[in-house]
């Protein structure tokens, strides 16, 4: 069985790009600061970790603000 891929290139405009890159910076200091908080306690199940990742969306604004999952 064969997966049919494509691929998709993008122009974006200036504007676009910079919220591109602020939202990849946003998820980006999530997952570090998931990563170290979870080191810190040791959690390894997914539970915990749901758990942290909804606290730190409560606590910063900037994650608040941009659309992520």
């Amino acid at each position: 069985m064969q997966i049919k891929t494509y691929k998709f290139r993008l122009y974006p405009s200036t504007q676009q790009q910079k919220r591109i890159t602020k939202h990849l910076y946003v998820c980006k200091e999530v997952h570090n600061l998931v990563l170290e908080q979870s080191r810190k306690a040791q959690v390894f199940n997914r539970r915990d970790l749901y758990i942290i990742v909804k606290d730190i969306k409560t606590k910063i604004i900037l994650v608040i603000i941009t659309n992520s999952r």
